[in-house]
């Protein structure tokens, strides 16, 4: 109570369209994470199956800026693949 970002789970709302759960009032942002699952990717040009997980990122335009908003989730992403690098962020 009383945050301004919250992380949560992602739910199926309807036909394909994924949205985060649980959105609160005054939340900045929100930012939703779905399960991992295995799925085929290509790695240095082979296709392998690799444990993925989508995100998605809601937020108030009136206070964050869309280019901030969109970079965040690429810094949560890179700390996840390669959490070593967290001691650069510090």
């Amino acid at each position: 109570m009383g945050g301004t970002f919250s992380i949560s789970e992602r739910r199926r709302l309807r036909r394909g369209e994924l949205g985060a759960r649980h959105q609160r009032v005054p939340e900045v942002a929100i930012l939703g994470a779905h399960k991992i699952v295995d799925r085929p990717v290509v790695k240095n040009g082979q296709i392998v199956i690799a444990p993925m997980m989508n995100t998605v990122i809601g937020f108030d335009h009136r206070v964050i800026d869309g280019e901030m908003a969109v970079k965040f989730p690429r810094r949560v992403r890179a700390a996840r693949e390669a959490p070593e690098l967290l001691w650069f962020y510090a």
